[in-house]
């Protein structure tokens, strides 16, 4: 992280006054913006899943990315997994993935009808789904030898603090089945 972002001490102390209500010397602010100078970006894979799940592929695309990008303000450097949709909850509970050329998408989970019709009790994250595993193998290759100094994306499109929380417990004891009742009693 030190590398992209060298003021990265400065940045935690507005951080950390930020979310006690303080002001250090100015408001919070994130400004991102690319940097043109560096080498060319990695040539695409020539097999279109690829370009959203190798992992050879993503770090490249992803160095390319950091390297080129000015983090200034509170911006963080951010890795992205891809196509952000393959990590979410919806997928990890058994939505199926569609991955396109230049843009992929997610089935809902509850194809028709509302959430009434549903026993929605029995939904819990599987371990040996293909996409909870993937997204598991994302964070130990690339998170954990930057954490906590690297923001990533690959615990869902919105990087949400909770599901960061969530799912980097999983990560560090191991997955397991994570029931929304279960994870009710936690948050109490």
């Amino acid at each position: 992280m030190l590398e992209f972002k060298p003021d990265w001490e400065k940045t935690k102390e507005r951080y950390r006054a930020w979310w006690a209500g303080e002001v250090i010397d100015r408001c919070a602010a994130a400004a991102y913006a690319w940097k043109p100078e560096g080498p060319p970006p990695p040539p695409l894979p020539p097999k279109m899943e690829d370009r959203w799940l190798d992992h050879d592929y993503l770090t490249a695309l992803n160095d390319y990315t950091l390297r080129h990008t000015f983090y200034g303000g509170e911006a963080l450097p951010i890795w992205h997994p891809g196509y952000h949709g393959w990590n979410t909850i919806p997928v990890f509970l058994g939505s199926n993935v569609i991955l396109k050329e230049d843009t992929a998408g997610v089935e809902p989970l509850i194809p028709e009808g509302s959430r009434a019709d549903y026993d929605c009790s029995t939904l819990a994250i599987d371990p040996s789904n293909e996409w909870w595993r993937r997204n598991m193998e994302m964070q130990r290759l690339e998170l954990m030898p930057y954490f906590p100094f690297l923001a990533s994306c690959t615990i869902g499109s919105s990087c949400s603090v909770d599901t960061f929380v969530y799912l980097s417990l999983a990560t560090f004891s191991g997955a397991r089945r994570f029931s929304s009742a279960q994870s009710r009693e936690r948050r109490v």
